[in-house]
């Protein structure tokens, strides 16, 4: 038994924007996310080819535009097919795109957020030829510059060009591959590229990547039944160790635009692995998406476009804010530095604390006071307070012994490898009280991935309890999917009244109970 309709529990909708109009028809301009804020640089008008160099910015927070208006120093030519790349300290690196007679430019800009200036920096080196649909990432200082057209008709550069942003030389060019209108990301100090265009004209299909250390490159086709479709519109961007891809419907330039499957998929960089996320078809609603901007390892993916049943919009008349922890996609900070200490847990040897639980026939544990106090902030300013809990070296928690027992293990290993989903629903609920904000993030990953019919109720509570949107939301998709065994489970049956409250509560009207 399970409730029709249950896509209402979350519904993706585009906002309509305000403020200052943007452009109609601009197209190829450059888009780039600052803390709550995008900035829209450039590009061109579709119809009259009218080329810009104006910035738009828009705030995320109440989806109002206004444009940039006073900006000192001199400002760059209006270009399009450019890219506009964050840096640190609020600077935006711009490089290369075409100017109004269509050149293809090479120069290099950065606009000041923080004092609104442009500068223009000598540059040094290896000078690239003037580019346009090429792709940009900066990493450790560094502008990496890959693909592009350069000039001739199908002349599509195959070279990877890199900037030292501190010194402003650029570094001898090295071979990547022929590509143009794709993403390219940094991970484990490998430049990977996806998507876009080769030379012929045909959509790339495989995943090319060069490693920095060495200069090797690698292109490798992943086939299977979950990898996205080849048309449609491609976004994408890195969360993690995973490469998420937003594709959406082709642009409706004409009535003869071929549909296509919409949705989400990751790609593990690790294994190579696509997968598409349940419940995450794009419900256009006569929408046409234009551009998107996302952080790496970020949770909001952005996208703007326009609705097709009024072409006097701008395409970047509408928004619509993905957050990607509820299609289970959670970015896990890294691990601190240092040493598995799990040959210590629970060994008597050197130990100089006692953990107690609230289960007071339970037995003690025995830690050891430097490897939590690493590891575990809260503790650390226990023992440093003179609290009476420091004198007489023992600490009670307020959890059942077995959760405790878990948290420990967890901050001597660093891992949940072998807990329950019910014992990693609880790590959740003590790493949100302490702060631990891996430790929470560890445990909304695996739970996203893990909960299933006897677990997900419990699951539901417990992000309740943590006030975790994402997780609810995927919680409550799984909970109507197969709503009766899900009724009869013990975790089900525990749910406080408020819960059961927010739980009715979030049931659309129209939804009824199918067989």
């Amino acid at each position: 038994m399970s409730l029709s309709n249950s896509a209402a529990l979350m519904p993706v909708l585009p906002r309509k924007t305000t403020g200052a109009p943007a452009h109609a028809c601009l197209v190829n301009a450059s888009c780039t996310l600052v803390d709550n804020k995008v900035y829209v640089f450039g590009g061109f008008h579709m119809y009259t080819d009218e080329v810009y160099n104006d910035i738009l910015v828009f705030n995320v927070n109440d989806s109002h535009w206004k444009r940039l208006e006073h900006v000192k120093g001199n400002w760059p030519v209006p270009r399009n097919s450019h890219t506009t790349t964050y840096w640190k300290d609020g600077k935006l690196v711009i490089f290369g795109g075409q100017d109004v007679n269509d050149e293809f430019l090479n120069d290099v800009y950065i606009l000041h957020l923080r004092t609104l200036t442009w500068e223009k920096p000598e540059v040094s080196g290896d000078i690239p030829s003037g580019r346009a649909k090429h792709s940009a990432v900066i990493h450790n200082d560094k502008l990496y510059i890959a693909g592009g057209c350069q000039g001739k008709e199908n002349d599509v550069s195959r070279d990877l060009h890199v900037l030292d942003l501190n010194t402003f030389t650029w570094e001898p060019h090295v071979p990547f591959v022929r590509r143009y209108s794709h993403f390219s990301c940094i991970y484990r100090n490998r430049l990977y590229i996806y998507g876009g265009m080769y030379a012929s004209l045909d959509c790339a299909t495989d995943i090319a990547f060069i490693d920095l250390d060495d200069m090797n490159v690698s292109q490798v086709v992943v086939k299977c039944e979950d990898s996205p479709p080849k048309l449609g519109q491609h976004f994408a961007q890195l969360c993690g160790n995973n490469l998420v891809v937003v594709v959406t419907q082709c642009l409706k330039y004409d009535e003869n635009a071929i549909a296509t499957t919409t949705g989400i998929w990751t790609l593990g960089l690790d294994s190579l692995r696509w997968r598409r996320h349940e419940n995450s078809d794009m419900d256009q609603r006569h929408a046409s998406w234009h551009y998107y901007v996302m952080n790496p390892d970020d949770r909001r993916f952005i996208l703007f476009g326009t609705n097709d049943r009024d072409p006097d919009e701008s395409n970047l008349t509408l928004v619509l804010t993905l957050d990607l922890e509820t299609y289970g996609i959670v970015y896990v900070p890294p691990g601190a530095a240092g040493r598995d200490y799990s040959i210590l847990f629970e060994k008597p040897e050197f130990a100089d604390f006692t953990i107690m639980s609230s289960e007071k026939d339970m037995p003690p544990i025995l830690v050891h006071r430097l490897i939590l106090s690493t590891r575990w902030p809260h503790f650390r300013n226990i023992c440093t307070s003179g609290m009476s809990e420091a004198a007489s070296a023992t600490l009670t928690l307020e959890d059942p012994y077995h959760s405790v027992r878990a948290f420990l293990r967890y901050l001597y290993t660093d891992s949940l490898e072998g807990m329950s989903v019910e014992t990693v629903a609880n790590l959740l609920v003590m790493g949100n009280r302490y702060c631990l904000d891996r430790l929470q993030k560890l445990c909304c990953a695996d739970l996203h991935a893990r909960m299933d019919v006897e677990s997900v109720a419990t699951v539901y509570a417990r992000a309740c309890m943590v006030q975790d949107e994402g997780l609810c939301q995927r919680a409550l998709f799984k909970i109507m999917d197969d709503f009766g065994r899900v009724t009869k489970t013990a975790g089900f049956r525990e749910l406080t009244h408020e819960q059961l409250i927010a739980l009715w509560d979030a049931i659309p009207r129209e939804a009824f109970i199918t067989a």
